[in-house]
């Protein structure tokens, strides 16, 4: 059995409410469904065959890096998880996890991959099966907008009555406050894979083919993202500071004008997957061989005391308030403390891929098989 095998085959969500660093973490879904091992998207054109459990290509963790899916659209690994306990065995077994009742999940049969809110009475999750989902601080309502064998891999927004949603290959869907409505977008056939902004004037979409597009508030237009390949992770601080990722491997960096290659020296073969930077002289990238940090000069491998882990795992998404308050997705959620990463116990039942959080407050997580997290 590979690594990636046997950290995979326990991945079973639970409920749980335990405490990490004072804070109360709460496991919300509860499943264990097998995922599909292949999952296609038609596009305009040639299906797109998008691997869940494609063989090891180098992989420091078994995966394949070369699968789309993998690479591009928000990182999606899925499993067969070849064993698995009923949430009820798996509560009898530990006697430490409890139900959160206050925030049932009206399904908890896909893949997570984005999570966004405004307050924690107004929290967007979407995922693999076309899942769009609203919680109003009371319970969820499923909103299928896109069909079944739609991904909804990014969602973003400025306020509760203007958010983003980017899935099923190439349809962009915004959130007016009372419905999704589909949305005309220069995206042609190119797969869409990141999705953020600072304002409801200032959106950037990523994907496929260089793909990168700027919404300022009335028309999209296509700008030269410095880079090749698929975009698939902003980290945009402001309308003249912001930062990309693409799986080339590349980086640039927006000054309002221009965005501008930087160079990746110091980083290693591992595609990227998202970017995360509050100031230009401290960025943080995720790879599938691990985290980089760029100290505004040259990227390099974290300090063993600053990095996830000895073995260096993959990480899907990265989130924070600060460069001192920062999240990780990975096979488990990390937080940094400005000092070094710790592992969130209560999150560690599922690969997280999508994190979002309050300014000040709640934290969320979502992920595999239905995982679904809120730290507060």
């Amino acid at each position: 059995m590979n690594l990636r095998s046997s950290r995979l085959l326990g991945l079973v969500s639970t409920l749980a409410i335990l405490s990490c660093h004072g804070s109360t973490v709460k496991l919300i879904a509860d499943a264990a469904p097998t995922v599909d091992a292949a999952a296609e998207i038609q596009v305009d054109g040639p299906t797109v065959a998008f691997p869940f459990d494609g063989a090891t290509e180098g992989g420091a963790d078994g995966r394949n890096t070369d699968a789309l899916f993998d690479a591009a659209a928000e990182n999606v690994v899925g499993a067969d998880i070849a064993s698995a306990q009923t949430p009820d065995a798996r509560l009898a077994a530990d006697a430490s996890m409890s139900s959160d009742t206050n925030i049932p999940i009206t399904s908890a049969t896909e893949v997570g991959l984005a999570v966004w809110g405004s307050s924690p009475g107004d929290i967007w999750t979407g995922g693999k099966g076309g899942s769009l989902r609203h919680w109003d601080g009371a319970a969820w309502s499923d909103y299928p907008f896109f069909p079944s064998t739609c991904f909804v891999v990014a969602i973003w927004g400025s306020s509760s009555n203007s958010v983003w949603a980017a899935g099923c290959a190439n349809t962009v869907a915004f959130w007016d406050g009372s419905s999704w409505k589909a949305q005309t977008t220069p995206v042609g056939s190119q797969v869409l894979t990141a999705l953020q902004g600072t304002a409801a004037d200032d959106v950037w979409i990523g994907g496929c083919q260089n793909l990168l597009l700027h919404w300022n508030g009335k028309t999209w237009t296509s700008v030269d993202s410095a880079t090749s390949g698929c975009i698939v992770g902003f980290g945009m601080n402001s309308q003249s500071d912001g930062w990309l990722v693409s799986t080339t491997p590349g980086v640039s960096h927006w000054d309002g004008l221009h965005w501008n290659a930087i160079s990746m020296a110091g980083i290693g073969s591992g595609t990227p997957t998202a970017i995360f930077s509050k100031t230009a002289n401290d960025v943080w990238m995720a790879t599938f061989d691990g985290l980089y940090r760029f100290d505004g000069t040259r990227w390099g491998v974290p300090p063993v005391n600053m990095d996830i882990g000895p073995s260096r795992p993959t990480v899907f998404a990265l989130w924070g308030r600060s460069a001192n308050d920062l999240y990780a997705g990975s096979f488990t959620a990390w937080h940094f403390d400005g000092t070094s990463w710790t592992p969130i116990n209560g999150l560690n039942e599922g690969t997280a891929r999508g994190i979002w959080g309050e300014p000040v407050g709640e934290t969320w997580f979502v992920g595999d098989n239905g995982f679904l997290g809120r730290m507060r």
